[in-house]
């Protein structure tokens, strides 16, 4: 007779085996569409969280692992219909070249969330929604969307800035994203990379994670997830008025030197609106954590 215990492990191995397949066919299904989201992921600062989003995504699916072995395995023949569409939607975006990359995190999602439908059932499918849809970040604001509002966001920034400098007594103006000082050989202009549109992003993706692992109402989550827009751009203010005010005391001297201060000062803004988040939580009751262990 079977020693006690083999059977079951058989299975296991077996539940392991599908899953490995499932992965190795999505792998190489969407290879190409990956190769195109890797060379976008090093074309801005805006996409730099992006290789970590997949690490995310099975971190808080294994944090959550002891959860997961509790649940039945009931596997639905739904999941093998959604992965089958997902296939025929790639397969037709990619004839008519269309959407390849703005599409690209929605359909891996999707399709992910059929293999686990197939392999394990809703109950399951329910207990990992999030990480799967926290693959989304993948590509968090499209090329053609971002060169769009960029300068839109840069000018913004650069008005605020400059209200804000004259608010205080620095006598700023703006022309376009253009910060002119008093003085009118130094003046300042709001890069892309500072109009508040990465720094948001990031927090969005913190604010996200920080939220599902959190122990609290739904309501409460989703006002800490909604609060990171505008505490991203508190922090972003707090960063230009910090390099408009020491250029003011400073002066010309240490124009050669804004970048580097750009970069301290990008340290200490982004910490203040992590600071508020945390604070923020606490306030409303939620500090305690979920989905661990």
């Amino acid at each position: 007779m079977p020693r006690t215990g083999v059977i079951p492990r058989l299975t296991h191995y077996r539940d392991w085996g599908w899953v490995v397949i499932f992965l190795a066919s999505f792998l190489v299904f969407f290879r190409q569409r990956i190769d195109h989201l890797l060379v976008t992921w090093v074309s801005d600062g805006i996409y730099s969280l992006c290789p970590f989003v997949p690490l995310i995504s099975g971190g808080l699916v294994y944090l959550n692992r002891d959860r997961l072995k509790t649940l039945p395995a009931e596997p639905s023949s739904v999941g093998i219909a959604l992965v089958a569409l997902c296939i025929g939607m790639t397969v037709w975006f990619d004839y008519r070249v269309f959407g390849y990359l703005v599409l690209t995190p929605a359909l891996m999602a999707l399709t992910l969330a059929g293999m686990v439908l197939a392999l394990r059932g809703w109950a399951t499918l329910r207990e990992v929604g999030f990480p799967l849809a926290f693959l989304l970040f993948l590509l968090p604001v499209p090329p053609s969307l971002m060169f769009t509002i960029d300068y839109p966001l840069q000018t913004m920034c650069a008005r605020a800035t400059a209200g804000l400098g004259s608010v205080v007594g620095l006598g700023l103006h703006c022309a376009g994203a253009q910060v002119l000082f008093p003085d009118p050989d130094l003046s300042v202009a709001v890069a892309p990379g500072c109009n508040g549109l990465r720094s948001t992003v990031a927090l969005l993706a913190i604010s996200s994670v920080y939220a599902y692992l959190l122990k609290g109402k739904w309501y409460k989550r989703s006002i800490l997830v909604a609060a990171a827009i505008p505490l991203a751009y508190v922090g972003n203010f707090l960063r230009l008025l910090g390099i408009v005010g020491i250029l003011s005391w400073a002066g010309s001297r240490i124009l050669n030197h804004v970048s580097q201060l750009d970069a301290c000062l990008g340290l200490v803004a982004f910490a203040v609106p992590l600071t508020l988040l945390f604070l923020l939580a606490r306030w409303m009751g939620c500090r305690e954590f979920q989905h661990i262990g």
